[in-house]
C-alpha cells in the first residue's frame, strides 16, 4: 500500500491478495515448479511424501539410492548452495514454490509497468460502468461463498474450476446435512454479523451528526480476541482460530535467472496474471470512482499496480490486486483519500513487527462476519437492475450476462465474457441504432421523437428523419432500410412504377413527376399510417397487425 499510495490515483483502492488471482497464482506456481524441476528433480523428498510426478503410488520408502540421486540438480545454486561441493543437498518444495511465485510476480509487475508507460490504459474504456458494477458484485458473492467454511466451523474440500461458486454452497449443504458443523462458530458468527450490521447502519444514518463513526470492526475484533483467549474457545468450543502469525518480514530475495531461461511457462503465466490482476483492480477502482464522483487515470493505475508487484516481488510476495473486502472496509469507515490507507498501513506494519502473534486467538468466523458486513454495499448493487431496465436495456443485459458468467464460470473468465458481450453490444448498436421521425414541439424550435413526446407535430409535406448512430459501411444498409420505411417511400419501387407508367403511356420516364403521377397522396398517407402504427422499429408481426387492423376498418358494415 505504501507504493500504491505514491503512484495510485484511486481514493479508496487497497492492494492486497485477491481470491481469484491467488488461485491463479497457485496454479501458475505448480506449473512453474514442474518446468524448473521436471519430474520433481532437485526437490527434497520428505518421508511419507508421495511423488505424483514419478508415479501415483510411489512413496519415499520405495525410492532407491540411485533414484534419490537422480532427483538432485543444480537448482541448489538458486539458494546460494554449490551443488558441486555438496551434491546431496536439495531445495525444499516450499522454497521452490516461493522462488517461482517471486519470478511470476516480477514478470507481472514488469508487464504492467511497460504497458502503463506505453499508455495502454485506454483499453479500460471497454470496461463499462455496468460491467464494473456486475464484476464487483460477483466478486463480493464469490468472497461470500469462500467464507462458508469459516462461518459454519467446518472444512470444505479444495474447490476450483467452472461453477465453483455454486459448488461451495453444495458442499456446505452436505456438511450441514451430515451434522459436520460447529454450532458455536455459527452462533458467534451470527451475533458478530448482527452487531456489526446494526452499528454500521446507525453510522450511516447518523453520518450528518457524528463526524467520527463508531469503530465497530475494531471493537468486535478485540472483544472476540479477549473472549477467545480467556474462555478458551479453541479448546472448549472447538472454534477455529487464526493461529500462529509470524512476526516481521523475510529478507529480500532475488528470483533465480534460471526461471527466465529454462522455458517460457513462467513468463507467459506472469504476463497473463499481470493483465488479469490489472483488469480486476481497475474495475474496482472505477466502481468506487463512479460512486464518489472522481476520476482514475487508467494509465497511471497500471503503472501503480506494476510498481506494487515489481517492488514487492523482492519480499517473497505473490501477484497483488485490489482487495474488495479491504476497499469496502475503507469505504465503510468513511475514508475519502489514500491518506486513510496510509494510516492503516502504518498501523498494520507496526502490528506485524511487534504484536502480530497476539491475534492468534481471533476466531475465523468473526473475521468472516467482518468481511461480509463490509461487502454489503457491493452485493446490494443488484438494486441497479430495475433502473437499468428502464433506462438502457443493453446495459441491463451487460450487467446480467457478466454476473451470470462470473458466478457460473469464474471471476477472470467471467470478466472476459462480460467484456466480449459488451463489445458485441457496441457493434450491434453501431450497426442498428435507433431511427425515428421528428416533430416540432409547439411554439418552440425543438424537434423530438413523435412517438415518445406528446404534442410533437410533423410539418406538412416534410419528414424529418433521425438516425442515432454513425453512418458507415456496416450501418449503411440498415440506414437505407429504416429511412425508406419511416418516410414510406422507396425510391427503387417508385422508379420501377415510373418506368412501368411511362411504358404504359408512352411518355419518357425522365419527364414524369413521380410524386404526383405515380403515387397518389392517399397511398402515401396509408403507408405512413401503417408505419406509425408499427412504431420506430419495424417488425413483420407489427406490420401484419397494422395492415389487418386497417383492412378491418375499411370493411363495410355487415361484412365479417
Amino acid at each position: 500500500m505504501l507504493i500504491y499510495f505514491i503512484f495510485g490515483t484511486s481514493n479508496h483502492l487497497n492492494m492486497s491478495s485477491q481470491g481469484a488471482v491467488s488461485l491463479l497464482v497457485g496454479e501458475a506456481v505448480l506449473a512453474g515448479v514442474e518446468q524448473v524441476h521436471p519430474n520433481g528433480a532437485g526437490i527434497c523428498v520428505e518421508p511419507n511424501d508421495t511423488i505424483t510426478t514419478l508415479g501415483p503410488n510411489l512413496n519415499f520408502t520405495d525410492l532407491t539410492t540411485e533414484m534419490t540421486t537422480t532427483l538432485l540438480t543444480t537448482t541448489m545454486d538458486m539458494i546460494g548452495i554449490n551443488s558441486t561441493a555438496n551434491p546431496d543437498m536439495c531445495i525444499p518444495r516450499a522454497d521452490a514454490n516461493t522462488l517461482v511465485s517471486i519470478s511470476i510476480t516480477m514478470v507481472a509487475g514488469a508487464v504492467q509497468l511497460l504497458l502503463g508507460l506505453l499508455q495502454f490504459g485506454f483499453l479500460t474504456i471497454y470496461l463499462s460502468d455496468p460491467l464494473n458494477s456486475a464484476f464487483t458484485c460477483g466478486a463480493a458473492l464469490h468472497i461470500l461463498s469462500s467464507q462458508l467454511a469459516n462461518m459454519l466451523g467446518t472444512t470444505l474440500p479444495p474447490i476450483s474450476g467452472v461453477g465453483k461458486f455454486f459448488v461451495y454452497f453444495v458442499e456446505a449443504f452436505k456438511q450441514i446435512s451430515a451434522g459436520n458443523v460447529n454450532v458455536a462458530s455459527i452462533i458467534v458468527c451470527l451475533v458478530s454479523f448482527a452487531v456489526l450490521l446494526a452499528v454500521k447502519i446507525i453510522n450511516e444514518k447518523c453520518s450528518k451528526y457524528v463526524k467520527i463513526p463508531i469503530p465497530i470492526d475494531i471493537i468486535v475484533l478485540v472483544t472476540s480476541l479477549l473472549l477467545s483467549q480467556f474462555l478458551n474457545w479453541e479448546t472448549e468450543l472447538d472454534i477455529s482460530t487464526v493461529g500462529a502469525i509470524e512476526r516481521g518480514f523475510r529478507a529480500p530475495t532475488a528470483p533465480p535467472v534460471e526461471h527466465f531461461t529454462s522455458g517460457t511457462g513462467i513468463i507467459i503465466n506472469g504476463l497473463v496474471l499481470g493483465i488479469i490482476s490489472y483488469s480486476l483492480s481497475v474495475s474496482v477502482a472505477k466502481t468506487f470512482a463512479v460512486r464518489y464522483g472522481y476520476e482514475v487515470d487508467s494509465n497511471q493505475e497500471m503503472i501503480a499496480y506494476g510498481a506494487v508487484n515489481f517492488g514487492m516481488s523482492w519480499f517473497s510476495t505473490f501477484v497483488s490486486a485490489s482487495s474488495i473486502a479491504c476497499t469496502s472496509l475503507h469505504e465503510s469507515m468513511r475514508g475519502k483519500t489514500l491518506l486513510y490507507s496510509l494510516y492503516a498501513t502504518i498501523i498494520t506494519l507496526v502490528g506485524i513487527l511487534t504484536f502480530a502473534p497476539v491475534f492468534a486467538p481471533v476466531p475465523k468466523c468473526v473475521l468472516s462476519a467482518i468481511i461480509l458486513v463490509n461487502l454489503k454495499n457491493m452485493m446490494m448493487q443488484v438494486e441497479q437492475l430495475p433502473g437499468l431496465w428502464r433506462t438502457n436495456r443493453y446495459d441491463f443485459a451487460i450487467w446480467l450476462v457478466t454476473l451470470a458468467a462470473i458466478l457460473g464460470i469464474d471471476l477472470p473468465i467471467g470478466l472476459l465474457v462480460g467484456v466480449i458481450f459488451s463489445l458485441a453490444t457496441v457493434i450491434f448498436r453501431s450497426q442498428a441504432p435507433k431511427a425515428y421521425l421528428l416533430g416540432r414541439v409547439p411554439e418552440t424550435d425543438i424537434y423530438k421523437n413523435v412517438k415518445k413526446i406528446k404534442g410533437a407535430e410533423e410539418i406538412e409535406g416534410v419528414r424529418v428523419f433521425k438516425f442515432d448512430g454513425a453512418l458507415y459501411f456496416a450501418s449503411a444498409e440498415n440506414f437505407r432500410t429504416r429511412l425508406f420505411r419511416q418516410v414510406a417511400m422507396n425510391p427503387k419501387k417508385i422508379l420501377a412504377k415510373a418506368k412501368a407508367h411511362a411504358k404504359k403511356t408512352g411518355a419518357l420516364a425522365s419527364n414524369l413527376d413521380i410524386r404526383t403521377e405515380v403515387m397518389d397522396k392517399e397511398e402515401i398517407k396509408e403507408q405512413l399510417e401503417i408505419v406509425k402504427a408499427e412504431g420506430s422499429h419495424p417488425d413483420d408481426r407489427a406490420r401484419q397487425l397494422a395492415q389487418a387492423s386497417k383492412s378491418k376498418q375499411q370493411q363495410p358494415d355487415g361484412l365479417g
